[in-house]
């Protein structure tokens, strides 16, 4: 990432250590123009840092789980 080899990045919300959020903010402060696309399966558990991150202006966009391959596409090619 410091390199600026990624410009779009998928990303689980629920992550041993660090939640998507603050793995997201971290990636933000190193590669200001990279979009990061959250997903996540626990909407009910995560809705706080969801709320979060839009608040902060943070968030991209994110995708509940179960989605479908269409979904990635879609959203690949409007970011890429």
């Amino acid at each position: 990432m410091k390199r600026g080899g990624c410009s779009l990045i998928f990303m689980d919300m629920l992550m041993p250590d660090m939640n998507g959020l603050e793995t997201y903010r971290r990636l933000k402060d190193i590669h200001r123009g990279v979009r990061v696309v959250l997903i996540t399966g626990y909407f009910k558990e995560v809705e706080k840092i969801v709320f979060e991150g839009v608040k902060e202006g943070m968030l991209d966009l994110y995708i509940r789980k179960p989605f479908y391959v269409d979904e990635l596409i879609h959203v690949a090619r409007k970011y890429v």
